[in-house]
């Protein structure tokens, strides 16, 4: 999952030609090298910070934008395996780079970052990468800077708060976040330090399995919660599982936020890249079955039609036949390559960035979306 799950960029991710821009930013300059592990903290019996410094010191070689992400290339096997993951200290931090990891019993590159990984080791990484961004002197606005955090969702947050804070912003800055049990809240020091450099930092943290001592708010971060802040919103950065940001998407929406101001950025695990895998793999045995060699798509808006081989995603499809479409991660992460089915069947997972409603119009993410009949997207 990312922000302690795992991200991965597709390789279209890698070529500065096809790279979506920031919002409201200039995208920083991808590098790739080598960075030295400075420290690891343990924060939560299940999430690991760490510290990423240059390995002769002085200042990275690289900026980012509050909210991006790195890929990191870990030597877990014969040949490294990427995995993403997002930062969480502030861009005017810029002689070490932290990330917080959360461990995955099953994720190979998690379980290396918390049980092998060790401080003054050489990691090779790349980026950064990601379009979930926050730039204070672009995107302020004037009314509230709202933020919702489901669990480890609050990594790329943190670093939006202290770019928030490095440029003294004095509107309302408000942090939702919410998590199953006490002992999964993070960040508690950093944000107590955070309130003394915004004065209008309100942070409200939910825990929906409290235990006997808990004094502060229980449940879910649902429509009753959301309300108050509705009608004072300019901007939001939502990030956590999938239904969690569905449900919150809807809540905002339907209290009249306008969806151009809600940006997300979505979890994703080694197991849905699998389960992406195994369901085109499915798709491709049953075209076959039935002597399907391909499927048509309409893409109306650019005014083109390619087609998908069975168990190709609608993005695939797209950048093979060369018929531009908004991308950025190919993992729906960013949800930049958003699309409408018009007609036709597929079988997706629109990973949360969509509201139920949006879902039932028929949007969907194209690098997500496995055509299983001739489709039209706008």
């Amino acid at each position: 999952m990312a922000h302690g799950g795992v991200r991965r960029p597709s390789v279209v991710a890698r070529r500065p030609s096809v790279v979506a821009c920031c919002e409201g930013a200039a995208p920083a300059r991808q590098w790739q090298g080598y960075l030295r592990v400075g420290q690891v903290t343990r924060l939560t019996p299940t999430v690991n910070r760490i510290r990423l410094e240059p390995i002769d010191g002085g200042r990275l070689p690289f900026t980012f934008t509050a909210g991006q992400y790195l890929t990191l290339d870990l030597p877990v096997a014969v040949e490294p395996i990427e995995r993403s993951y997002s930062v969480c200290s502030g861009p005017s931090d810029t002689h070490f780079v932290e990330i917080a990891v959360k461990r995955e019993a099953q994720g190979l590159g998690s379980v290396f970052l918390h049980d092998d990984v060790k401080e003054g080791q050489a990691l090779r990484l790349h980026g950064p990468y990601g379009q979930f961004t926050y730039d204070p002197r672009r995107d302020a606005g004037t009314g509230t800077l709202l933020l919702v955090a489901g669990g480890v969702g609050i990594t790329p947050l943190m670093s939006v708060l202290e770019a928030a804070a490095d440029v003294a912003h004095a509107g309302q800055v408000v942090l939702l976040a919410g998590y199953r049990t006490e002992e999964e809240i993070l960040f508690r020091p950093e944000l107590e330090a955070l309130r003394a450099r915004l004065p209008h930092l309100e942070v409200n943290t939910f825990v929906s399995r409290p235990g006997p001592g808990w004094q502060g708010p229980t449940g879910r971060i649902g429509r009753s919660v959301l309300a108050p802040y509705a009608s004072d919103v300019s901007r939001v950065h939502l990030c956590g599982p999938g239904p969690m940001m569905q449900d919150v998407i809807g809540h905002l929406t339907a209290a009249g936020v306008p969806r151009s101001a809600i940006h997300v950025e979505a979890f994703t695990s080694s197991r849905s890249r699998t389960t992406r895998r195994e369901r085109a793999h499915d798709i491709a045995l049953a075209a076959e079955q039935a002597g399907v060699t391909s499927f048509a798509v309409d893409a109306r808006a650019a005014g083109r039609q390619f087609t998908c081989v069975p168990g190709q995603s609608v993005l695939d499809g797209a950048n093979a036949a060369q018929v531009p479409l908004p991308q950025s991660c190919d993992e729906g992460i960013c949800g930049t390559c958003r699309v409408r089915v018009l007609s036709g069947s597929s079988e997706t997972d629109t990973r949360g960035m969509f509201s139920a409603e949006e879902i039932e119009a028929g949007w969907r993410l194209a690098c997500q979306t496995l055509p299983t009949s001739d489709l039209t997207i706008a």
